[in-house]
């Protein structure tokens, strides 16, 4: 396989995604190819899954191994462009592909160059104009939005994630090959083969597995480099000054049934159970008994109380319910397609199926049943890539949940973690307000209004916003409300005074119809 790596590249090939699984490989070499001016390196791997990887370590085995490949592979990419009327690509390197050393080098160099860019510190002496345009744009742009330090800890704890899976991935891969050396060698030992013949084979098997795991330890001090920064970046965190907080009457009552229902809602009702009876409070759980007996059993991949949930209350969920069953039958279907019984598959599909076929359906029942020809190698079907990508068995409970409370007339999300995400979301423009304006504990008593808008994302809008059409200004539901006229023109209470001149009883035009009116008149709307 032919793996892109240009200059402004970051990514590995053993990080790169398939639609549906990631390909673990072994770098070969790399081609030098000079596009319209720009310099593109392409790198050759080879799959750890071939039958001839552990035969394959560097540019020579290619030759020996797949001759004619990396010919065909230069002269594809220097003519790919000539139909569409572009010059042919011209080659580096004396028209040669490198070694695995040398395509080492390029992509260990262009992630460093990289992660020096995207990581750069306040401190760094490095000026924009000794950057390339490229880096300079990005160094700008990171100039101009600088990250909270928050934000930045978690995007480096992600990396890391990331790249823990990689190693855990790898050394299982590794792992798995080694002992399928060993047991082959076995064999051949058990059956009386040449045992240094045996032996030289499995210890050549065994060298091919070491460049991977070089390869991670190569990587491991880059990684240590990024874990110290952001311990010294946790080891100094911004500190919330308590003499800016503002005083707030809580209404404890209030904050113990939130996180008493919290505990419902998490199936902790024990626990929840506990808090109530300390606290006073009483708060129902009945709602979260039901949903729990309902989502729980998705856990062990039964659908049946689900299932006969949707069926009991079809009319009032209408579309969504047969929506809802369909996903939660694919995925009890290709659960048991990953176990590789197709006889139990088939009778699943022949007794739920038929079900849907009314439905406008029909593409995703002809996938599924097209999986049942990769029993036990789903993963490899093309027709079920799309499905398992878009299915998942936390997300349909999610959604079995959601409208579930939805059908009870209540939130889908607990009050108080609401709350807590929006909290986490406006803090550091709070933190950053109180820096820059230097507010005291008495400005923020008196302060009514934010200087600064905290823009939440859509999950947290609740009600309906209303912008005056004469004054521009968003309603208030205190000072500001929006008021409907009897002609059922609606405006603001503040222009609604302007308009009147403050005086109730004066009369005055509507600004958009010939309708006159009072200011006693409007009624205020709640939206």
């Amino acid at each position: 396989m032919v793996l892109h790596l240009s200059d402004n590249s970051e990514t590995e090939p053993e990080d790169l995604p398939c639609p549906s699984r990631s390909i673990r490989v072994i770098k070969i070499t790399c081609v030098s190819m000079i596009d319209e001016g720009e310099l593109d390196w392409k790198i050759v791997a080879i799959s750890l899954d071939d039958p001839k990887a552990h035969l394959v370590n560097d540019v020579d085995d290619v030759e020996k191994h797949f001759p004619g490949t990396l010919t065909a592979i230069r002269d594809w990419f220097r003519d790919y462009k000539i139909p569409d009327g572009k010059p042919a690509n011209r080659f580096g390197l004396g028209d040669k592909p490198a070694n695995k050393d040398y395509a080492l080098k390029i992509i260990h160099e262009t992630n460093e160059s990289w992660a020096k860019l995207l990581h750069l510190s306040d401190n760094s002496e490095t000026e924009p104009e000794d950057l390339p345009c490229p880096s300079r744009c990005v160094l700008q742009i990171k100039s101009e939005e600088k990250m909270d330090k928050i934000a930045t800890v978690k995007d480096g704890f992600n990396q890391v994630a990331k790249r823990q899976k990689h190693y855990h991935s790898t050394s299982q891969a590794v792992t798995d090959l080694a002992f399928e050396g060993f047991v082959e060698s076995l064999v051949q030992i058990l059956t009386k083969n040449d045992l240094k013949t045996v032996l030289t084979e499995l210890k050549l098997k065994l060298d091919s597995l070491f460049y991977p795991i070089n390869q991670l330890q190569e990587s491991q001090k880059e990684w240590n480099t990024s874990l110290t920064k952001f311990e010294k970046v946790l080891g100094k965190p911004d500190m919330f000054p308590a003499s800016s907080s503002r005083s707030i009457d809580l209404d404890h009552q209030l904050v113990d049934k939130m996180l008493v229902e919290y505990l419902y809602r998490q199936g902790l009702f024990e626990v929840g159970d506990c808090l109530a009876k300390e606290a006073g409070v009483e708060v129902e759980k009945e709602l979260s008994l039901e949903i729990h007996r309902i989502t729980e059993p998705l856990k062990q991949r039964d659908i049946e109380p689900a299932m006969r949930w949707i069926s009991e209350n079809s009319e009032t969920l209408k579309e969504h319910g047969p929506k809802l069953e369909l996903e939660l039958v694919s995925l009890k279907y290709y659960e048991i397609l990953r176990q590789g019984n197709s006889h139990e598959a088939l009778r699943f599909a022949k007794a739920h199926f038929p079900k849907f076929a009314t439905l406008h359906t029909g593409a995703k029942i002809r996938r599924l049943v097209v999986a049942l020809l990769w029993v036990g190698d789903l993963e490899n079907c093309p027709h079920a890539e799309e499905e398992l990508f878009s299915l998942s068995w936390d997300k349909t409970s999610k959604e079995v949940a959601r409208q579930y409370y939805h059908l009870h007339d209540q939130p889908s999300s607990s009050p108080l973690a609401v709350l807590l995400s929006a909290g986490v979301q406006s803090l550091p423009k709070l933190m950053k307000l109180v820096r820059v304006m230097g507010l005291k504990k008495e400005e923020w008593e008196a302060m009514k209004q934010l200087p600064v808008d905290l823009e939440l994302g859509d999950e947290f809008r609740f009600h309906s916003v209303f912008v005056c059409p004469v004054s521009r200004e968003q309603s208030d539901d205190e000072d500001n409300p929006p008021m409907m006229m009897p002609c059922r023109h609606v405006l603001c209470k503040q222009s609604i005074l302007r308009l009147c001149k403050s005086c109730s009883t004066r009369r005055f035009k509507c600004p958009y119809c010939p309708a006159q009116t009072t200011a006693a008149a409007c009624r205020q709307l709640y939206i």
